[in-house]
Formats: structure tokens, sequence, C-alpha cells
């Protein structure tokens, strides 16, 4: 996305907190710090210290991108949420992206740096992690800005055939290294870009291409891992 606008980044999907801020044609200021757990007590002091670093408040904000998942439940919602609320409270337009759109996004600008390996590949394919033997699998163009099919989750098993028309892409994503154990001839003669945790998803985010959401929605692909027991219910306390 090239920004025309003062934009604000979020992305708390998976295992970190990453906020990110950008004028026009501007490089953006950008904090990442892995956690598991804690995005919702740290997202609003980190939003506050990126802002800090770039002279601006949240008055200078004009409009606020976020992932909208699949990831974890809590982190998903914790974005979600904060996006919503800020767009709600200054009527600001809200945009929004997979959480694989950035991965996509910087895995491009690693092979950047290698023009040999960029021109041989048609596209990124994300690959990550989504429990119970299933994977979340996005494909897109080969600069990681534009994606060319919808974020789905699959069976681990289904991957050959789900990616037969793909055979051209690099792989990324945390099920690379699952698949590197399970199905090491998949990979064979792909290129591999690794994951890099500590690089900034937020800002990476301002550069894909989003789209504009009113009201922002979570996409979480997978039903809860948490379900009640069958046959029981809780029941309400009275006072």
């Amino acid at each position: 996305m090239s920004t025309d606008c003062n934009i604000l980044a979020i992305d708390t999907a998976w295992a970190a907190c990453s906020v990110a801020f950008a004028r026009p044609n501007g490089a953006a200021v950008a904090r990442h710090e892995p956690m598991t757990t804690g995005h919702a007590e740290r997202l609003f002091p980190l939003m506050q210290e990126v802002l800090d670093e770039a002279t601006a408040t949240f008055a200078d904000v004009e409009a606020i991108a976020v992932t909208v998942g699949p990831g974890s439940f809590t982190g998903v919602r914790v974005g979600v949420a904060a996006a919503r609320g800020l767009a709600l409270a200054a009527k600001l337009p809200t945009h929004g992206a997979t959480s694989l759109a950035p991965m996509a996004r910087l895995a491009a600008k690693e092979l950047g740096g290698n023009p040999e390996a960029m021109d041989l590949q048609a596209g990124v394919t994300v690959l990550q992690v989504a429990r119970r033997g299933n994977i979340f699998v996005q494909e897109f163009e080969a600069s990681g800005r534009k994606p060319l099919s919808e974020a789905r989750i699959i069976p681990i098993d289904d991957l050959e055939a789900e990616l037969a028309t793909a055979d051209k892409h690099a792989l990324t994503g945390s099920a690379v290294e699952v698949l590197r154990e399970t199905a090491p001839a998949f990979l064979a003669n792909r290129t591999i870009i690794a994951q890099d945790r500590s690089m900034a998803t937020a800002g990476a985010l301002i550069e894909v291409e989003l789209e504009m959401m009113h009201p922002i929605k979570p996409l979480y692909l997978r039903p809860p891992d948490a379900k009640p027991q069958d046959g029981k219910s809780l029941l309400r306390q009275r006072s």
C-alpha cells in the first residue's frame, strides 16, 4: 500500500506484538516484540512508543491497518478490538489484511537481495502451523504485496496436491520446519525463506495490498480449541 495518509499498523495475530506508523512517502517507524502472552497489556504502550519515536500523536493518525487473522484467537481479538476502538473513537478508516500477508512481504524482500532467486520465483506461499495436523496457506505474487488466493486451512497430508500449481513459489512460514521432518520430498528443489521473528510484521503490513473493512472482522479459519463439555452447562449464579 502506498500510503497517502498517516497510517498506524497493528499485528498481534501470532507470538509477537508489532506496531508501525508511517507518513505519506516516509519511512515507517516500527517496534516488534516477541511474546506468547500479554498482547493486550503491551499493545497500547507500544503504540505510544512508536508514535513518540515518530514525533507524532494519536491525533496525527489518519487510518488504521490491522491483521485480521488467522492466528491465535486471543492475539487476533486483541488487534481487531484495538483497531475497532481507535477507528470508532476518532472516526478513522480501517484497512485489513491476513496475518500471512506481512510474512509474504518480508519473504519477498529477503528474496529481493538475490535477483537470480527472485527471477526464478512465480510467487511466495506462506505456510503457517495451524495445530491438529493442519496448515494455514496463502499464495502471493512475487513482490509479496498482492494475494493470489484466499487464506485457508488444509490438512498437512493434502498440502502437495493443494499446491501443485504453485510449484515455482518460494516457501516461508513456521510450517516449513515441520515439513522438513514430515515431507522432505515436497521441499526438494524449492526456495525456502526462513522466518526472521525479529522483523517488524506491522511495518511490512503497511507495504501490502490492504482491503478497506468496515467493520474490521476477525478471520479465524478454525474452531476454538476450548469447547464446552457435552451435556454440561454453566448455570448463572444468582446474587
